[in-house]
């Protein structure tokens, strides 16, 4: 959690920090919620009623780790981060 970020965008590079890392009752797999620095999000952490983590209107994503990559120089190790205490049991 509160690792620097950055995900390719339709336009342009979305950028921010790891939120949430784990399962959600959205979708199967394992997923990484990102606070944006800008507004070019979907949602304040929440999907379906279910609150993963908190930040401003369209300033949060989810996507698969997969599609997360330093940002800056900085690292991120998916494989040891532990899920979120914050997320649900389904």
């Amino acid at each position: 959690m509160g690792t620097r970020v950055a995900v390719a965008g339709k336009n342009k590079t979305l950028r921010g920090m790891v939120r949430f890392f784990g399962g959600t009752s959205f979708a199967s797999g394992e997923w990484v919620g990102i606070e944006l620095d800008t507004p070019d999000g979907r949602n304040d952490g929440s999907k379906n009623g279910v609150a993963y983590f908190e930040c401003q209107a369209d300033h949060g994503i989810f996507v698969r780790k997969t599609q997360v990559r330093p940002d800056l120089g900085g690292n991120i190790d998916t494989s040891t981060v532990r899920p979120s205490a914050s997320a649900p049991t389904t």
